[in-house]
């Protein structure tokens, strides 16, 4: 079976290769293009005319120059030279600035996401405050610091000089940490203490993705980064007595689906490979759950139709590589789960019906044909299983 499965994952990959070939391939020939279509252009700018020269007025007899004037000694040979520290001071202030104002601004920022997750923990396993309190006191810090954050970025520190700090990370790293807490009070008002209904909660939740889709426009992809990874890592920092597959699976879909939202106007490859991540690791995650077989499964089927279909249909950039890394291991999990459950029929049956969505979703856009690859090598493996 591991056999089967490690010649899945190298026909899988070398598909994907292929398809990134010919896509630069095509980038290949269409700068040729590019390039041949200006040197024709700058060539016919400098082509002298066809037609016969003009022929040239006589002219008078230039005076006679007067003899030239004999040339100057050349200047002494001086050679300038910086001072030897100055390359490393360079290199040096250069890391300092990274150190400084970027990466303790998001260690800072993560720390405050942290925080806040930690303090309901914490609560939780002192006994501190009821679970109404818990709750309450996560989603206040995450608005305040959202507050922080949007106060921050209205009055940027100001240089010795009197210009504004540019870049400042300040902002979106407390906007960020707020994502992450309220992302972690919501999912424990509802998984720990049935405080805040099902429906309500991942109105929530789906609201809480949404606005850090938003903010990230405002922040960058940083901010898109630590928010939407925030939204994937608060169910394991968070412990629950009563585990529930669906509910674990559905909030993963509602921050899946939020992200891949904002990547359909931000070309943020870095937030599409952290997706991918996520929903592959909260997919085997979910395996070892109990009463996991319906619920992943009906997981695995919605996952690629919600890649695609957040992308245009007539683009004319190349496919994104996550796409197809999310979709191998959604057929991987599919697997899996199949040999797991030990032939179940209704696992074969939400195999074969995922195997149909493959093919449907690349009859439907041709940048994705391959689809239906993935779908058929995943039969074949069960099949010879």
């Amino acid at each position: 079976m591991l056999a089967l499965i490690g010649a899945l994952l190298v026909l899988c990959i070398a598909a994907t290769a292929w398809r990134a070939g010919e896509r630069r391939a095509r980038e290949t020939d269409a700068r040729l293009s590019e390039f041949s279509a200006r040197l024709a252009f700058i060539e016919a700018r400098v082509r002298p005319p066809s037609g016969p020269p003009e022929p040239e007025a006589v002219k008078p007899p230039a005076p006679a120059a007067p003899p030239p004037a004999p040339a100057p000694a050349p200047p002494p040979d001086i050679q300038l030279s910086l001072p030897s520290g100055a390359g490393a001071g360079a290199i040096i202030a250069r890391l300092e600035e990274r150190l400084m104002r970027r990466w303790i601004a998001w260690l800072g920022a993560l720390a405050l996401a942290l925080g806040i997750v930690f303090l309901v923990k914490y609560t939780i396993e002192r006994g501190l405050f009821g679970p109404a309190a818990r709750v309450a006191s996560g989603i206040v810090l995450g608005l305040a610091l959202l507050a922080a954050g949007e106060w921050t970025r209205r009055h940027k520190p100001v240089l010795a000089a009197g210009l504004p700090l540019e870049p400042d990370y300040i902002p979106p790293g407390l906007s960020a940490a707020g994502i992450v807490g309220l992302f972690a009070s919501v999912y424990a008002g509802h998984a720990l203490y049935a405080l805040i209904p099902a429906a309500v909660a991942f109105a929530l939740l789906a609201g809480v993705a949404a606005a850090a889709a938003l903010l990230s426009l405002v922040h960058g992809q940083l901010m898109a980064l630590l928010g939407f990874v925030g939204g994937y890592v608060a169910p394991a920092l968070i412990e629950t007595p009563n585990p529930s597959a669906a509910g674990l699976l559905l909030y993963v879909f509602l921050v899946t689906a939020g992200a891949l939202v904002l990547l359909r106007w931000q070309r943020w490859n870095g937030l599409g490979w952290a997706v991918t991540a996520g929903v592959t690791i909260w997919a085997w995650l979910a395996l070892l759950m109990p009463r996991s077989e319906l619920p992943l499964g009906l997981y695995l089927i919605a996952v690629p139709a919600l890649f695609v279909l957040t992308l245009p249909k007539d683009a004319d950039e190349g496919r994104p590589s996550f796409v197809w890394a999310a979709a191998i291991a959604d057929a991987m999990t599919m697997v899996v789960l199949v040999i797991a459950v030990g032939y179940h029929a209704q696992a074969i049956a939400l195999a074969s019906a995922l195997t149909v969505l493959l093919a449907a979703l690349g009859l439907r856009d041709p940048g994705f044909d391959r689809l239906a690859w993935i779908g058929g090598i995943m039969q074949l493996t069960l099949l010879a299983a």
